[in-house]
């Protein structure tokens, strides 16, 4: 593959990393709600479901499990799950007393990070749209000459500027500064995140609904 092909394929995956969706108000809620470890750790978690898209879509598995609606629908539905589920949890969450910067650090460990790992795992892997995305940027560059290690350098290279992003994203705000810059209006901020992460869940619940509906008529 030539090196231009390569700079768009690294301009677009990063344009798509950085849109704004589920994924991003994920990341930051966690953050903000239990400190930069824990926001990093979902960044980072999130990731490897973006490498396994792209690596499925690279080697045309995921054009076989889209072309099966109701497994496009059943992943949509959990994925929208969890994200209520978070929502839900940060809304609660946001009643509480404010820990400090440093607290949240500290309690970080014992908050169960493997916590964080399956929720930025899960909204990547449940979300089919991320290989539609895939589909859409990847036939372009997708041939039958590509080899093994095109195939795996195009799949890493999706997952670290994915994984790099949203560890950015969770530093940044888990910063002290910052935190302590919105502590005060933190209470707000989560019942708004949590209330915009059940407004996203609502939507792809009904979107599935509706297509599974018009699928059963059909």
């Amino acid at each position: 593959m030539e090196l231009t092909s390569w700079g768009q394929i690294i301009l677009i995956c990063f344009l798509g990393a950085i849109t704004p969706g589920p994924s991003l108000a994920v990341v930051v809620t966690n953050t903000m709600n239990r400190g930069k470890i824990y926001g990093s750790v979902t960044g980072i978690s999130h990731a490897f479901g973006i490498v396994i898209w792209a690596m499925l879509t690279v080697v045309g598995l995921s054009t076989i499990i889209l072309n099966y609606e109701v497994v496009l629908n059943i992943f949509q539905i959990i994925g929208a799950c969890l994200i209520l589920y978070i929502g839900y949890r940060t809304s609660i969450t946001a009643s509480k007393s404010v820990p400090s910067p440093k607290t949240l650090e500290t309690l970080a460990p014992n908050r169960k990070l493997t916590r964080a790992a399956l929720e930025g795992f899960g909204i990547s892997i449940m979300n089919p749209k991320i290989a539609l995305f895939f589909l859409a940027i990847f036939s372009q560059f997708v041939n039958t000459g590509s080899n093994w290690v095109e195939i795996f350098i195009m799949g890493l290279t999706a997952g670290i500027i994915d994984g790099a992003w949203y560890t950015t994203v969770a530093l940044v705000i888990g910063d002290n500064k910052m935190v302590s810059t919105i502590s005060k209006r933190r209470s707000l901020i989560l019942r708004a995140s949590g209330i915009l992460l059940a407004l996203i869940s609502i939507y792809l619940l009904i979107d599935a609904a509706i297509k599974l509906f018009v699928r059963s008529i059909i």
